[in-house]
This record gives structure tokens, C-alpha cells and sequence, in this order.
């Protein structure tokens, strides 16, 4: 499963927000723990499953029903990515791979 976004520019640092039932169809429900490799020479950021990881994906809800989110902000994000750089993300068990379109 695939789905398109934008790396975008905040007062903070370049930023990457992914939501959805995608992400729980690709196994990162709310709680889930996630560790990120930021690839600058393959120009890929990948997300994996990582039961050791502090990092987890963050639980919202919507009209009561629960939204997983990963949130990537940081100054690693700018060594792979560019502000306005449209990305597709790609889902698959357990993982995810974003690049630039």
C-alpha cells in the first residue's frame, strides 16, 4: 500500500506525518514501538518495528475511534529531505519506506 505526502517546513525543523489505518494495516497500531534509519545517500527514511525502541506510535482519536500517528521531526529529517519535497510512503508488514516521488 502506497499514499503520498509533503516534507514540510515548520518553525522547528522539517517535518513528516503519517496517519491512519494504513499504518495499522502495516502492523503500527496506537503503542506500537518504532525505530527510523535516516538513509542521506539512498535518499530513504525506513521505519521498522522494534520491540527494544522507547519511541511508539502516538494514539489520537477521531470521532472516537483510535488514529495511530508517526511523527518525524527532527534535524535528521533535513539530511535526507527537503521542505517541500513530495514523498510517497510505502506500507508493508511491518515496516515503512519513504522517498521522494
Amino acid at each position: 500500500m502506497e499514499t503520498m505526502t509533503t516534507c514540510k517546513a515548520t518553525p522547528r525543523g522539517l517535518r513528516i506525518w503519517i496517519e491512519g489505518d494504513k499504518l495499522s494495516a502495516a502492523g503500527f497500531p496506537p503503542a506500537t514501538p518504532y525505530s527510523t534509519i535516516y538513509d542521506a545517500s539512498e535518499n530513504v527514511i525506513r521505519i521498522y518495528f522494534d520491540n527494544a525502541s522507547k519511541k511508539r506510535v502516538t494514539k489520537s482519536t477521531r470521532n472516537g475511534n483510535p488514529r495511530p500517528i508517526i511523527d518525524l521531526m527532527n534535524k535528521k529529517v533535513g539530511d535526507v529531505f527537503t521542505a517541500g519535497d513530495a514523498l510517497r510512503v510505502t506500507f508493508s508488514d511491518n515496516n515503512i519506506t519513504i522517498a521522494r516521488a
